[in-house]
């Protein structure tokens, strides 16, 4: 499900210019995250917990990744991956890729 949902992502573009068909972004941005989501992208009050019953998000290139921790035998499980065309309403951009915090 996740897989697809990252799958429709990258085929609309939201996750150019790092990754996409024509480079294998679908295994390239999957494998990206994996190392992400690995390291617990959580607050660092959250970070190291098991709290499956509250999920996260985070912006990766132009999506919004949704997550929930499972416990550490598991680990991250991936709820959904969206355009996060909300979130990024009126961000700066350096190469397509969008600059938060500025």
């Amino acid at each position: 499900e996740a897989r697809s949902a990252l799958e429709q992502c990258v085929k609309r573009g939201y996750l150019k210019p790092l990754y996409t068909e024509a480079n294998d972004g679908i295994n390239a941005a999957q494998n990206t995250l994996s190392e992400v989501l690995a390291q617990d992208p959580r607050s660092l009050k959250c970070r190291g917990s098991e709290s499956s019953c509250d999920p996260y998000a985070l912006i990766f290139c132009k999506v919004s990744v949704t997550f929930v921790v499972e416990d550490k035998e598991q680990g991250v499980k991936v709820l959904d991956v969206i355009e996060a065309k909300a979130q990024l309403e009126g961000a700066l951009s350096a190469d397509g890729v969008p600059l938060l915090g500025v």
